[in-house]
């Protein structure tokens, strides 16, 4: 059960990167003006950052995913 939670929320995560990624690309040369002697597509702040995402989306799905893990599939069956 916690292995179908965290895949499904890595699939998600997948999508939600595989999104943002090209978006912040095009929109980087708007807050080009915000960044301080840092260039706006610095290879390795984008992947710190991604990374940062990935592991807080994995974290926040971690603790529902556990929970659920903890139920009994009878017992949750019956309530439905």
């Amino acid at each position: 059960m916690l292995w179908l939670f965290l895949r499904e929320a890595a699939a998600l995560l997948a999508v939600g990167l595989a999104v943002g990624l090209p978006l912040a690309i095009l929109l980087a040369r708007f807050v080009s003006k915000l960044l301080y002697q840092v260039p706006t597509l610095d290879p390795a702040s984008v992947a710190v950052t991604a990374a940062l995402v990935a592991a807080g989306g994995v974290a926040a799905s971690l603790i529902p995913a556990r929970r659920a893990a903890r139920v009994d599939p009878l017992i949750a069956l019956k309530r439905d």
